[in-house]
């Protein structure tokens, strides 16, 4: 055994970091290639690494180094010819949603998302929100409320996800970590509603939305917490 092969996923993110900041890239694109690839058969809990910081390094390398932007967009292409070709495979789907927000090319997931509803709507179905956002930059409101069964349902279902994370994130015992958390999940839920609301005002469906904003607000019982939602929801308020 190597010692390469001795090392965890973590260890070899870090040292294809090491090698960038050393300038050695062709080593650095290597190991970013590997991570992206064998992460998850070793810890699924990676998952999010893998699509966050692991990219964000990857794309820093792409600044030095331009043969690591090319190699991105060759795994890209090869996931979405993929997908395109019959692979209904929603993690494939999430990895060119997010290699396609960090190379800035957010139309691509719009288009790839619109290639894979034609052929298999059920499919589409699975990918809806992942793939919600690129709808809205790409104004589509139409095919993105034909995602939304029941907008109060999804709210409800969304203040309850956000009352099992403040949950969470109420029991972190550092300080500074509770609050980053609070906040972070009170950001994700204002950008769910904002996002919703600007889908149902652009797609002209008939819903009282400042109902539904209402709704959204007092699902949450703490009164600190309820108070500094609304006012988030309201700060350049664009729905």
């Amino acid at each position: 055994m190597s010692e390469n092969d001795a090392m965890s996923a973590e260890d070899r993110l870090k040292m294809a970091r090491d090698a960038a900041e050393a300038g050695r890239y062709a080593e650095a694109l290597e190991g970013y290639v590997w991570f992206h690839h064998n992460a998850l058969k070793e810890n699924y809990e990676l998952r999010g690494v893998r699509l966050s910081f692991a990219l964000s390094y990857w794309m820093d390398l792409a600044g030095v180094y331009p043969p690591a932007r090319q190699a991105l967009k060759e795994i890209r292409d090869e996931k979405v010819s993929s997908l395109i070709h019959g692979a209904d495979d929603l993690q494939l789907f999430k990895d060119v949603e997010s290699i396609n927000q960090y190379l800035g090319n957010a139309e691509a997931t719009y288009d790839l998302f619109c290639a894979v509803n034609e052929r298999n709507r059920e499919f589409a179905r699975e990918c809806a929100r992942v793939a919600m956002q690129s709808l809205v930059m790409a104004r589509d409101f139409q095919l993105a409320r034909s995602f939304i069964a029941d907008p109060a349902l999804e709210i409800q279902e969304r203040a309850q996800n956000f009352a099992e994370n403040m949950k969470y994130a109420n029991g972190i015992d550092n300080e500074q970590r509770r609050s980053a958390s609070i906040d972070a999940f009170m950001h994700n839920y204002v950008d769910f509603l904002k996002q919703l609301f600007t889908i149902l005002a652009g797609a002209k469906s008939g819903e009282n939305i400042d109902a539904l904003t209402e709704s959204a607000i007092v699902q949450i019982t703490d009164l600190e917490v309820r108070e500094r939602i609304r006012q988030k929801i309201h700060h350049n308020d664009s729905f």
